[in-house]
């Protein structure tokens, strides 16, 4: 019976500190791997105890270290090592899966780690059996590593366990310092207002680090969706400016386009005065002309009106005078 060795590339988020609780697999699951699928039964990820002290391996191009190098420490200078994991477990509370508590050792690593610029990959091997076009690992998973790579620095440097993660949080039994402290009291506070402002019987176990995190999540998220919105607002109010102004300065004066900018100022600010300017303007040079046509072509009192019709178009404003 074939062995495999298995690189299964799953994402990361930020976190508080160097002790991360991490999803390291999806189990009972049908996952896409190296071309095939692959069918990660739970009742060979038992051996929990396994991954306890297995490295966090970091490289820059994204690949896994070989096995060998990993077991016996003579990993190629791209490849350095950046953490363990402490324990791992088996979590049924939904679909099973894989998680683990890890320790991150490199500040750098940390950094982007927090900066949400870091992926990871689990790294074992095990026995597979296969049927058709899928693969299903029949044996229990040796550890080897979990690698970590920056997100996006290669063309296959991206999630495809949904489900794996850093979880972005700490166990409670770990959180001894002083801004960890604080922070666990913060969240109690907000989880009192948000009781009190939507009248809820019962108030949540805010000291579980799981509905601490679930209300982080929320609120980031709501965060980075109305900061989305706002951005795209703007951007889309910004390119109606821009069609508008491009339609109306090809008919203004061209010596009013020597400073561009003021005069674009001016018309956003108050197109109705903008709008009486060039009727002031227009009443001048019809004055000047005489009304007269030349050489075939519309005289500048005509010419004007014609501009002033479509300068109504553009900006809704309907200009009345003369001899209308």
């Amino acid at each position: 019976m074939p062995e495999m060795s298995f690189a299964n590339v799953v994402g990361a988020s930020s976190t508080v500190s160097g002790t991360h609780s991490v999803t390291l697999q999806r189990l009972d699951a049908l996952i896409r791997n190296n071309g095939r699928y692959v069918r990660y039964p739970s009742a060979h990820f038992q051996n929990v105890d396994s991954w306890s002290g297995v490295p966090l391996i970091y490289s820059e191009s994204g690949e896994h270290p070989d096995g060998n190098a990993v077991t016996t420490g003579t990993l190629a200078p791209e490849y350095r090592s950046v953490g363990t994991i402490t324990q791992a477990w088996i979590d049924n509370t939904g679909e099973p899966i894989l998680v683990a508590d890890v320790t991150i050792t490199d500040p750098s690593i940390e950094e982007l780690v927090n900066q949400k610029m870091i992926s990871l990959s689990t790294g074992f091997t095990a026995q597979i059996q296969s049927a058709g076009d899928i693969d299903e690992i029949s044996g229990p998973v040796q550890p080897n590593h979990v690698l970590l790579f920056r997100r996006g620095a290669c063309p296959t440097c991206y999630p495809n366990d949904t489900a794996a993660r850093f979880n972005n949080t700490t166990k409670e039994e770990e959180m001894s310092d002083d801004e960890t402290k604080g922070l666990l009291e913060k969240l109690i506070e907000k989880f009192d207002n948000v009781v009190q402002t939507a009248g809820l019987e019962s108030k949540p176990d805010v000291k579980s680090t799981e509905e601490a995190r679930e209300f982080e999540n929320v609120m980031a998220e709501n965060a980075a969706l109305k900061a989305e919105l706002a951005g795209f607002k703007t951007r889309m109010e910004q390119q109606e400016k821009d069609a508008k102004w491009e339609q109306i300065k090809n008919r203004v004066p061209v010596g009013w386009l020597k400073d561009e900018q003021k005069t674009r100022t001016e018309f956003e600010s108050d197109p109705a005065a903008f709008a009486i300017k060039i009727l002031e303007f227009g009443n001048v040079v019809e004055t000047k002309a005489e009304g007269k046509t030349m050489c075939g072509e519309a005289g500048p009192d005509e010419a004007f009106k014609n501009s002033m019709i479509e300068f109504g178009k553009k900006t809704g404003f309907i200009l009345v005078g003369g001899d209308e």
